[in-house]
């Protein structure tokens, strides 16, 4: 984490086109059931800059921090994200949680860890592509946990639904968006998620499929979506997302 906040504070020293974002969101799904607010804050600087000629057209480097919290877990992440152009890049970072979780619908906290610390360090590779009016994100992210307990039962993953193990989990991470733009501010498609921890003599998965629409009002950009969610460890049924972002500055990613 130290060695992300070094990195932030040397971004800082670059002042040409460059400025600071603030960002906060909020997210709830009913499967799995929660809710978490974010708060963040992150620092632009292009690179380069084309964008006369085409909107995307530009690369940046952003430093991010970030504080999350659903009153049982509560975590801090700072990561880099290095955009050769503002369609394609990869950003690593480092996460740390503390859970207070005492029950959980999907697993026994007496048979697995739903307290106490949890580390990642994760590697995300992200492409943004369009035709027309038709858009599409793809996401891959890779994470490496350390889980700072001595307790050696597995770990609990709330946001995926998956147990981590003890030491050296690994967690892979899919997204893909497909949609098409009704207008400048509202857009529609389907969204695919998927999931997988390598362990436990194979690999388990959870995944869900949503049709989502979004909507942008002024600062506010508010994502609905109605689909189902399932993993190895429960059946697949039902599942309700919602996302409002309140982006306070102009930012350079694409993604948000």
């Amino acid at each position: 984490m130290k060695t992300f906040l070094s990195l932030i504070l040397f971004a800082t020293a670059f002042d040409a086109q460059a400025f600071f974002e603030r960002k906060v969101y909020g997210v709830g799904s009913t499967n799995p059931a929660g809710l978490v607010l974010s708060a963040g804050m992150a620092y632009n600087h292009k690179i380069w800059d084309g964008s006369e000629e085409k909107f995307w057209k530009y690369g940046y480097i952003r430093p991010k921090v970030a504080f999350d919290t659903s009153f049982l877990v509560n975590a801090v992440s700072a990561e880099l994200q290095t955009y050769p152009i503002s369609i394609f890049g990869f950003s690593f970072g480092s996460n740390y949680a503390y859970r207070a979780v005492q029950h959980n619908d999907d697993f026994s906290c007496d048979l697995y860890n739903c307290r106490g610390e949890m580390h990642r360090n994760y590697f995300r590779v992200n492409a943004n592509l369009g035709a027309g009016d038709y858009i599409s994100s793809l996401s891959y992210q890779v994470e490496h946990f350390y889980n700072s307990h001595d307790d050696s039962k597995p770990s609990v993953e709330l946001a995926t639904s998956l147990l981590i193990p003890h030491e050296n989990g690994i967690q892979e991470k899919y997204v893909a968006f497909f949609g098409y733009k009704l207008s400048d501010d509202m857009n529609f498609g389907v969204l695919e998620m998927y999931n997988a921890v390598s362990g436990f003599g194979g690999t388990k998965k959870s995944e869900g499929q949503y049709l989502v629409t979004s909507v942008s009002v002024d600062k506010l950009k508010c994502t609905a979506g109605v689909g189902t969610f399932g993993s190895d460890y429960n059946e697949k049924s039902l599942s309700l997302i919602v996302k409002i972002n309140w982006l306070l500055d102009p930012s350079l990613s694409l993604n948000d």
